[in-house]
């Protein structure tokens, strides 16, 4: 086959023996920007078919068939003189450099008479760490450049872009664990080097090979800024998934998306060796997205991104049980950069001041820069890391796969409506168990289950607590009626969410462990994370002494009360610690930060009190 195809070659070159076409350009180190001499540059052309409707097909160029071959001069320059018997065909470019990473060019044009010269540059293989300073620099204002276009563009986008749920009608409901299909071909509008918006108005229009695309997606989006393979699969993923929501819509897939004509190896390896694979949630592609710079320590809740930072950084957004905040890598933020839009937010976990750099949901392009990098992380890692709950299909080399599609379901036809700050009495359910894990909890759950809802009045933190119980009964609070969707944090006095929105109905499950049955007593609140006036004490006396403190506390009680434990919450609702309650009542809370707390106390009688604490 190969002879086949080289007396072809031969053949396609002896027959062109008109006027030339040339092609020039010149090779440049991208930290330093000296010329690169000797290095091999291998053209090859293809054709670009062209189906019934006229729309262009442009396949992953291949390599059997070199059709000329050079090297760059002293100076880094290249010339190829071709015949005119290719003109209307495409190039591709193939750089390899000692010392250089091998770098990949693709045209979007046809070649003809005139041609615009070339200038690429290659990254060094190994770099010192000022170089990497000065390459990141380098990229990251490029980068920047890009990222104003996009947050610019983010509001149109959003508006052309169809309800999530429109897309089910085109989706593959085939019910297979783990599994979709994914297209070879993905339709492109004025595809071009560079951030690809709503206003562009020229470039490539037809069909593109879809893993050849990724490769140019990776090296526009994080290509200058690292060269981790792990790194950059992760961001093929994001990036596929993204583009597969946009192709079952029937829009162009690279709205919304940079992308590069010259790619490193390290980026077309992240395209073809992450080939079919894409992020499932309930056996369908994810809303898959991704933000260059989150604060560093927590990504945004989908529900508290910035989608307009252009124009103003109020949060706001649609929940999805895989985009929820999680801890991100420590990077730095946009503030303490200088980049702009940096907008000031509550972030989501901690509720404390922070700044992100675009929408701050999903994978965050800084945190898996420096995740693959200092820790070494797998590109399934990261993804399942930022998206919660998720598959990866054709994946099988990733053991944090789990099957996205509910095999528990809970039943929420008859959950019982609460009433912020009033009591309800019920019973455990006696019916069999329906879950077995929630995805706030490390522990198994062997009992039935009885669920409530509550539809909180004005956003802030859902506080709910349960008492005069016994047995093994846990409380956990659920986003919709699925017990992957589990919000905040859970103990056995009660769980909390601080991120509670008006208006939107949360699920409150009473499950019941070990084959308990019992009744009980749920108090749902919902509470201004910053107003100490408006969060609950307890009437009963448990002094805290000394109050405040600096390293150990007192705990003192009446004496017909027996305390089991305490946790400690920030103003915000947040777990800071929770530990069992010594005989002589002291507590060593010297890990505490200085600040106002409050103290939820539990006692034998699965009573619950609540006391303030302020840690000097």
């Amino acid at each position: 086959m190969k002879r086949v195809l080289l007396i072809l070659c031969v053949l396609y070159q002896q027959f062109s023996y008109a006027q030339q076409v040339t092609v020039q350009g010149d090779l440049k180190d991208v930290i330093d920007e000296k010329p690169i001499p000797n290095a091999q540059i291998k053209l090859y052309l293809y054709n670009i078919k062209s189906e019934s409707s006229n729309l262009s097909l442009m396949q992953n160029p291949k390599e059997e068939c070199l059709y000329a071959e050079t090297r760059s001069d002293s100076n880094g320059k290249f010339f190829f003189p071709l015949q005119d018997g290719v003109l209307g065909k495409y190039l591709s470019l193939k750089i390899i450099a000692e010392n250089y990473e091998t770098q990949y060019y693709t045209s979007l044009t046809e070649l003809a008479q005139i041609f615009d010269p070339l200038s690429l540059t290659l990254t060094p293989t190994r770099i010192s760490a000022e170089q990497r300073r000065i390459l990141e620099q380098k990229n990251w204002d490029e980068r920047m450049n890009q990222l104003a276009a996009k947050a610019a563009d983010l509001p149109n986008i959003l508006a052309i872009e169809k309800d999530w749920d429109d897309a089910e009608k085109n989706i593959n409901k085939s019910g297979k664990s783990c599994q979709f299909e994914v297209p070879e071909l993905v339709y492109v509008k004025n595809l071009h080097d560079g951030y690809n918006g709503t206003g562009s108005s020229s470039g490539y229009t037809g069909y593109i090979n879809f893993d050849l695309y990724v490769g140019g997606v990776v090296q526009g989006e994080i290509g200058g800024l690292t060269s981790n393979i792990e790194t950059k699969k992760a961001q093929a993923v994001a990036a596929r998934t993204f583009s597969l929501n946009r192709h079952l819509k029937n829009l162009p897939v690279n709205i919304g998306q940079a992308y590069k004509l010259s790619v490193s190896q390290s980026s077309k390896k992240a395209g073809t060796l992450t080939s079919k694979q894409v992020l499932l949630y309930g056996g369908k592609p994810i809303d898959a997205k991704y933000a260059a710079r989150c604060n560093g320590d927590y990504t945004q809740n989908a529900d508290e991104g910035t989608w307009n930072p252009r124009k103003t950084c109020k949060t706001s957004g649609t929940h999805h049980p895989y985009l929820v905040s999680v801890p991100c890598a420590g990077h730095k933020n946009c503030y303490g950069l200088g980049e702009n839009p940096c907008c000031k937010v509550k972030v989501s976990t901690t509720g404390k001041d922070g700044y992100i750099y675009g929408h701050g949901v999903g994978l965050c392009q800084r945190g898996i820069i420096k995740f693959g990098n200092e820790k070494k992380w797998t590109h399934c890692k990261m993804l399942t890391h930022y998206y919660t709950g998720v598959c990866i299909t054709n994946a099988s080399e990733c053991p944090e796969n789990t099957d996205p599609t509910p095999t528990e379901k809970l039943d929420c036809s008859k959950a019982v409506l609460l009433e912020a700050g009033k009591p309800y009495d019920g019973l455990s359910s006696a019916e069999s168990s329906a879950v077995t894990t929630y995805a706030c909890n490390n522990w198994t759950e062997t009992g039935p289950e009885r669920v409530h809802r509550i539809i909180p009045d004005k956003k802030g933190t859902l506080r709910v607590e349960i008492s005069n119980f016994t047995g093994d009964l846990d409380v956990y609070i659920l986003g919709s009626c699925n017990p992957t969707d589990c919000l905040g944090e859970v103990s056995s006095s009660g769980a909390v969410y601080r991120n509670a929105q008006a208006g939107k109905t949360y699920y409150i499950v009473v499950d019941s462990d070990n084959g308990s049955g019992s009744s009980y007593t749920l108090l749902a609140n919902i509470e201004s994370p910053s107003a100490i006036s408006e969060i609950p004490l307890s009437q009963t006396e448990i002094t805290i002494y000394p109050n405040p403190a600096t390293n150990k506390i007192h705990l003192q009680t009446p004496k017909d009360i027996q305390l089991h434990y305490i946790s400690v919450y920030d103003l915000t609702g947040r777990l800071l610690m929770k530990e069992e309650v010594p005989s002589d009542n002291k507590i060593d809370i010297s890990q505490l930060p200085k600040g106002v707390f409050f103290l939820h106390s539990t006692d034998s009688k699965n009573q619950n009190y609540t006391t303030k604490l302020i840690k000097q």
